[in-house]
């Protein structure tokens, strides 16, 4: 469930507000996928709840709770990718300081000739 949850938050960053919100989309998506799999996860495990304490605990845990995780979630996966982005960077300015004598060599060399 966490996975999933975690999940939803990054596809929502990117759906949502057409990536312009992330911040504000995690937390939509954490409420909404905290309700949901809170309602599912009484409805599965537990036989005896009435449909009033489903729906108060479903109303403040959603809210509160689902936003402050939702919140963290989406800060993971913007880490994640912050981290994924410094990386590639990095390793794209090595690569070409090793290859700019590469390139120079290909683009002395002209498979066709001139006519």
């Amino acid at each position: 469930m966490t996975a999933s949850f975690i999940t939803l938050v990054g596809i929502g960053q990117t759906v949502l507000f057409g990536g312009l919100r992330p911040r504000t989309a995690s937390i939509v998506v954490g409420i909404t996928a905290y309700c949901v799999m809170t309602v599912g996860s009484f409805m599965f495990f537990s036989r005896s709840v009435s449909i009033g304490q489903l729906f108060f605990f479903r109303i403040v845990s959603g809210v509160v709770y689902g936003a402050v995780v939702g919140y963290i979630a989406g800060v993971m996966v913007g880490g994640v990718f912050l981290v994924a982005d410094k990386l590639r960077k990095l390793f794209h300015r090595r690569r070409v300081a090793a290859g700019v004598a590469e390139v120079a060599e290909v683009a002395d060399e002209n498979p066709v000739a001139a006519s």
